[in-house]
């Protein structure tokens, strides 16, 4: 920025004495960045950490700002990266103290409507960075944008949900009470906040989504949603190993989300088995027993969850239990009849769709699957 800075000493030296005031918009701004700012080992402003920051300081030298400047020096950006004060502020992890934000928020309400370089307002900073829910709660009193940022195309919601791992439910549980709509908004990807709760593994999220926040008819909706590559909210669960009662809770919401494929024409259970080497027999035989014609359908690449299964190296209690358990003569007999179906009986269907062939080709991989084991 071209601003000399000033040490913490000369900051409150001048709060607490009635000398001359600071007149330079810029160089106040920069005076007040260096409380809560520093250069990193590239030149780039980053945050402070918390514990290194003299916020009463800072509060202080507020209290002596030209009034016929504080508006315009809040509203100030720095020139790399486009963030005021605010952003700044609500970039350090855990937040500013409150009485910081609502001293800005008393000079200008609009510096939470400011976008950085990458269309992020304060509510994208306070999110991310796990600010107090009293700062959330001062952010939401006046009313700011839920407009998507352009760099992700994500809301504060989908923002804070994906790189907050410390994201509480009664953080969310601000957001979406004061903008219902923002859980149906999808950001570039195709994502809805739930799904990015999901595939970023946020339990406490996800519960409180499914649990609270959204209807019954709505998680039917949102649990086969699917995002750019044709991947719903199950593909990402199995994918990532969440827990089984989430699973559950997903196949409760929408038994159907067991057979949704992707653009690979991969199943959820294709796509956990190829990308989730240590997913539990717990979780397969929740899914099998949903649909257990899953099996053995083919994706775009011709295999089956059996194939990715071996071809994948999935553990042996998983293997073991889809041909021993999942397979048996017994269990293919005993397939669910697709609606429209003439068959008669899930014998018949098996015979028709060629399940006892497919059987006897299965076992034969296993059969080799054990002999290359020994």
């Amino acid at each position: 920025m071209g601003c000399t800075s000033s040490s913490e000493f000369k900051h409150e030296t001048a709060a607490s004495t009635t000398a001359e005031k600071p007149v330079n918009i810029k160089k106040t701004f920069s005076e007040l960045l260096d409380f809560i700012t520093h250069e990193n080992e590239y030149g780039w402003l980053v945050p402070k950490n918390s514990k290194d920051i003299n916020w009463d300081a800072m509060m202080n030298y507020f209290a002596y700002l030209d009034p016929t400047i504080s508006k315009h020096v809040v509203e100030c950006c720095d020139d790399r990266r486009k963030r005021n004060l605010m952003n700044w502020a609500l970039s350090v992890k855990g937040g500013p103290p409150p009485k910081l934000v609502e001293s800005i928020l008393k000079f200008s309400s609009e510096v939470i409507e400011q976008k950085d370089e990458h269309g992020r307002n304060s509510l994208h900073y306070g999110m991310r960075f796990n600010s107090s829910i009293e700062n959330i709660q001062h952010l939401l009193n006046t009313n700011p944008s839920m407009e998507k940022d352009h760099y992700y195309g994500q809301t504060p919601l989908h923002h804070g949900i994906r790189w907050n791992e410390s994201i509480s439910k009664e953080m969310v549980r601000l957001i979406v009470e004061s903008n219902q709509e923002i859980i149906e908004v999808q950001d570039e990807d195709g994502n809805t906040p739930l799904q990015i709760a999901i595939k970023y593994k946020r339990s406490e999220v996800i519960n409180y989504l499914f649990l609270e926040a959204l209807s019954e008819e709505a998680c039917s909706e949102f649990v086969i949603q699917k995002d750019d590559g044709g991947n719903t909210g199950l593909h990402f669960a199995v994918q990532v190993g969440l827990s089984l009662r989430v699973i559950q809770c997903i196949l409760d919401a929408n038994p159907k989300a067991v057979e949704e494929r992707n653009n690979d024409g991969d199943t959820p259970l294709h796509f956990g088995i190829k990308n989730n080497k240590n997913m539990s027999k717990e979780v397969v035989q929740v899914i099998v027993e949903a649909s257990p014609k899953t099996l053995l359908e083919q994706n775009d690449d011709g295999k089956s969850p059996l194939s990715s299964a071996i071809e994948g190296e999935s553990s042996d209690e998983v293997i073991n239990y889809m041909f021993l358990e999942a397979l048996s003569e017994e269990a293919c007999s005993k397939f669910s009849m697709p609606e429209g179906s003439d068959c008669e009986s899930g014998h018949e269907f098996s015979m028709q769709y060629g399940l006892s062939d497919s059987y006897k080709i299965m076992m034969e991989e296993y059969h080799y699957y054990l002999l290359r084991m020994e």
